[in-house]
């Protein structure tokens, strides 16, 4: 089973519910200090703390589609699969 199959057969409760709770996650982190360069390291641990999603190039697209720092998505994804988005 794909990650494509495994999020198609989720309701669209549990898809509306991850939405929300990646916006609320990029607005915090948007809103916060930066400690990295546009909060690289904030985006890189958020990719490493979603459980049971192997596509984290495909989660890294939907952190920059909900309103993340495209720049610090990209160099935290870099920094943590060492691939470039």
């Amino acid at each position: 089973m794909t990650d494509e199959t495994k999020v198609s057969e989720r309701t669209d409760s549990e898809v509306d519910t991850m939405y929300d709770a990646l916006i609320a996650f990029v607005k915090r982190i948007e809103a916060s200090t930066a400690t990295t360069r546009n909060h690289y390291g904030d985006y890189m641990a958020l990719m490493g703390a979603v459980k049971g999603m192997k596509n984290k190039r495909g989660l890294a697209h939907a952190i920059i589609k909900v309103g993340a720092n495209k720049r610090g998505v990209r160099d935290g994804f870099k920094a943590a699969t060492g691939e470039d988005l």
